[in-house]
């Protein structure tokens, strides 16, 4: 007890300064943060993207290091990000390991000659930063969403589950020839409206993985141009859908022409096409009808199930989409 009461003073002036450096190292490491976040909207903003938040404040001492914005927005010319909220934490000692948590409403905008909403009521994900701090893996899952179109009296699409993900390799691209990032995007349970039902209310599935080919461009006319005049793509490695009797498989490579706007050449497997088009044949002529049938016999081919399969090319040239050499449909001016 005598030399407790004797080292007592020193222990306790020990853990004193302990404490004391350990807030100056959390300190330090929030000071970090909060300037990289302001020096990466500084950098957003020269590139023309639009960055604010109302309010950033560092929280999660001792342990962790949290970043919490309020009322944050990102926008382009056609795509706006609204949030409510956005949570960023890490481990003091494993900052680039971050959790990220969007509570209260997230609203993205996308404006394309039309404008489609799209709300959800929160969500959350994670990302992994590199060495240089650079994005290198990011993943942000969205439960409820709500798609609501710009046609008047449209009844929205809804959405049970949306994945969304983002790759980059730890080093710049060195030309067009190598992937300078990979995005992917996985809708569950997806709910049409009445009007869109054909081949019934639910869709199952959606998917859609693609890869941009050398650095990739700011989603700006000049820097899309430069990049696009240089030789970039975007390699679409798949595009599915499974709804109803149907399962759709598209694969290609997309461009940019002079006037930026999509060019791509791709090919397309379809199973369950005879029901599709049984379910859509009250919407067309007998003549379209009979048409539509032969050119799928035509197409058609057994697959290693016995199922058949309908094969085609699936081109986009001139704002036109084509399937095969016959047009099938406009495509709508992309506003950059």
């Amino acid at each position: 007890m005598r030399l407790f009461r004797r080292l007592a003073p020193a222990l306790a002036l020990l853990f004193v300064l302990a404490a004391a450096g350990w807030g100056g190292v959390w300190f330090l490491a929030a000071r970090t943060v909060e300037r990289g976040i302001h020096d990466w909207a500084d950098a957003q903003r020269a590139q023309g993207i639009d960055v604010r938040f109302a309010s950033l404040r560092m929280e999660g001492f001792p342990f962790a290091v949290r970043a919490v914005a309020a009322d944050g927005t990102i926008a382009t010319r056609s795509i706006q990000w609204q949030g409510a909220k956005l949570v960023a934490e890490a481990a003091v000692f494993t900052p680039s390991d971050i959790a990220v948590t969007l509570p209260g409403t997230q609203r993205l905008t996308i404006v394309n000659g039309a404008v489609t909403t799209l709300e959800a009521p929160s969500g959350h994900g994670r990302v992994l930063l590199g060495p240089d701090g650079q994005v290198m893996d990011a993943a942000m899952t969205f439960t409820d969403v709500t798609a609501a179109p710009a046609t008047p009296h449209s009844a929205p699409v809804r959405v049970r589950s949306l994945l969304l993900t983002m790759t980059q390799p730890g080093r710049p691209p060195a030309d067009y020839q190598e992937t300078g990032l990979t995005m992917a995007v996985t809708a569950d349970g997806i709910t049409l409206p009445p009007e869109a039902a054909a081949l019934g209310p639910a869709m199952e599935r959606a998917e859609a993985m693609v890869r941009v080919q050398g650095r990739p461009p700011t989603p700006e006319p000049a820097s899309l141009s430069a990049w696009s005049s240089g030789g970039g793509t975007v390699e679409l490695d798949r595009l599915a859908v499974n709804w109803g009797p149907v399962k759709l498989a598209v694969n290609g490579t997309v461009a940019l022409d002079r006037e930026l706007q999509p060019q791509a050449a791709m090919t397309m497997e379809v199973r369950g096409a005879q029901q599709a088009l049984t379910a859509v044949s009250a919407m067309l002529k007998p003549k379209e009808v009979n048409l539509a049938r032969t050119v799928l016999a035509m197409l058609s081919r057994p697959a290693a199930d016995g199922e058949p399969v309908v094969t085609a090319p699936l081109t986009i040239q001139s704002r036109a989409l084509y399937v095969g050499p016959m047009k099938v449909a406009a495509m709508p001016e992309v506003v950059w």
